[in-house]
């Protein structure tokens, strides 16, 4: 089965058939509207919010693969071209050349960020899990709030550690 978008005329649709087929059971404890083709079908707000930040996860987590995977290749190039046998003189040269385009390109600015990016998409992950937990299963959503708001605050307390001990061997990007 394939996904397929949210439109108004063919949930109208839908909602015809099933109050046909209701109908045509005669079952006394559903109420049918008068007119189903007069009822509008349209996304509760925390069904949007859901699609939007399990949408914005989604493409976060992409880019993060897709740019952890671009390093990985320039990290190779990089090590493939200083490590091709040459004099110590050319070697030196060569090294000097590619550690001024690193700083240059801000190669380690890149690097740096995409840890941080892929914590933003689990936080993005989880608050649309909390969203859509809190209005369709309440009791679920007590149990997972907890356990989410723990490791919030244990995240928390790791990115305070280095700040507050300057010994401390925990660090969060």
């Amino acid at each position: 089965m394939s996904y397929q978008p949210f439109s108004q005329a063919a949930s109208q649709v839908n909602l015809a058939q099933i109050c046909h087929l209701s109908t045509c059971q005669n079952n006394p404890l559903i109420r049918l509207p008068s007119d189903p083709s007069a009822v509008i079908l349209s996304p509760t707000a925390s069904a949007i919010w859901v699609n939007a930040l399990w949408s914005l996860c989604l493409v976060i987590s992409l880019s993060c693969f897709l740019f952890a995977s671009l390093l990985q290749h320039w990290i190779r190039r990089y090590l493939h071209i200083v490590q091709r046998p040459r004099s110590p003189q050319h070697r030196v040269r060569i090294r000097e050349l590619m550690a001024q385009g690193i700083d240059k390109h801000y190669l380690l600015w890149v690097a740096a960020a995409l840890p941080s990016l892929f914590h933003v998409s689990v936080f993005l992950f989880l608050a649309g899990l909390l969203v859509s937990l809190s209005s369709t299963m309440p009791a679920v959503f007590m149990v997972i709030s907890t356990c989410v708001g723990v490791c919030a605050l244990l995240y928390l307390a790791f990115s305070l550690s280095p700040i507050l001990h300057s010994d401390s061997p925990y660090y969060t990007p």
